[in-house]
């Protein structure tokens, strides 16, 4: 496994040159994408600093120099960041997502020629929905998981490209516990799932979902699929992280918080969390390959131990754009990840 950087980040608006986390990214027309995301670009988190959230998209040409120019190349309808980004063809798809004043069930398509991007309203989810997760399959877009009007959920909901009258339609709902910040990705003609959390509440502590399932559509039946390990033989848990699937069908996954630190910091909160040193928080270093109904290791590196960024594919290299470092502190790391 070989990983570059790639230099050079957005500047176009105010405070996103700081890096962002959760936005929106792809590859179309031979170009790198990006648009939306969010950071505190005038004081951390910890400080209780301001989230801000952003609307530009943003285009560099994939080929050429390390050093990439950013052009900021039109705009999302609304600031927003914590959606849901599926390539399919030359567009990019853009599904749900919040900002500061609300969730969103706004979906958008992005095309880019000449020049420009150019976005096109598709029919709008059922539902406010962040924190989700999504992929293509065949001729279809998939949401799962995340907040439900609020609310942690197990829906999934498809949307037929080739039947856009029919609006999103509802599949059968994950088992298990509900999952917010899951990761999901085709498998041949299904889909598959992991991590993800469901949220604490007064009836019980938060929960993690370690373990994966994948959906049949022939019989639209859920079965269970093995959790990631470490060579230690522990779970590794994927919540928070990024997956995306490879021309030979098989998943790449990475990134994601630490399971312990985690679930510590949300059933039994302490005075302090925000302020430790990135190590302190352990996010997942494994970069990680799910084929033939196992996993295996490709790797590990501190660059790809993000919680919040965008993950995609070519035929050849993987690209990670941003993410968290640590809880509220955004990186600008863009990176060309090469499988060998």
């Amino acid at each position: 496994m070989n990983i570059q950087q790639l230099k050079g980040f957005p500047t176009a608006e105010a405070g996103i040159e700081k890096g962002v986390s959760a936005c929106f990214a792809g590859l179309i027309q031979g170009h790198l994408v990006m648009a939306g995301g969010c950071n505190f670009p005038e004081r951390p988190a910890a400080e209780k600093g301001e989230k801000r959230y952003y609307k530009g998209i943003y285009a560099t040409p994939v080929e050429g120099l390390d050093i990439k120019e950013w052009t900021k190349v039109g705009e999302l309808p609304t600031s927003i960041a914590y959606g849901v980004s599926i390539v399919k063809g030359d567009t990019l798809y853009c599904i749900g997502g919040n900002n500061t004043e609300s969730s969103l069930c706004s979906v958008s398509a992005i095309t880019f020629k000449n020049g420009k991007a150019t976005v096109t309203s598709l029919p709008p989810l059922p539902a406010k929905l962040d924190n989700h997760a999504g992929c293509a399959v065949g001729d279809s877009l998939i949401v799962l998981g995340g907040n439900w009007n609020g609310h942690a959920s197990n829906r999934v909901l498809m949307l037929e490209l080739s039947a856009l009258d029919k609006g999103w339609q509802q599949l059968p709902d994950f088992p298990g516990i509900a999952r917010v910040q899951p990761v999901c990705a085709s498998h041949g003609n299904s889909f598959c799932l992991w991590g993800g959390s469901s949220p604490r509440t007064e009836a019980q502590d938060a929960q993690l979902g370690l373990e994966g399932w994948q959906f049949n559509f022939c019989s639209a039946t859920w079965s269970p699929l093995p959790a990631p390990t470490d060579a230690a033989g522990e779970s590794v848990f994927l919540g928070g992280g990024c997956a995306t699937t490879l021309a030979d069908g098989s998943i790449v996954a990475m990134g994601g918080v630490n399971k312990d630190v985690f679930l510590s910091a949300v059933n039994h909160p302490q005075p302090g969390y925000m302020t430790h040193p990135v190590e302190w928080y352990r996010f997942n270093r494994l970069v990680m390959q799910f084929k033939d109904g196992q996993w295996k290791t490709l790797g590990e590196s501190e660059a790809t131990a993000r919680a919040g960024a965008a993950l995609f594919t070519d035929s050849t290299h993987l690209y990670e754009i941003g993410g968290e470092l640590k809880p509220g502190i955004r990186s600008t790391g863009i990176y060309k990840i090469t499988l060998k």
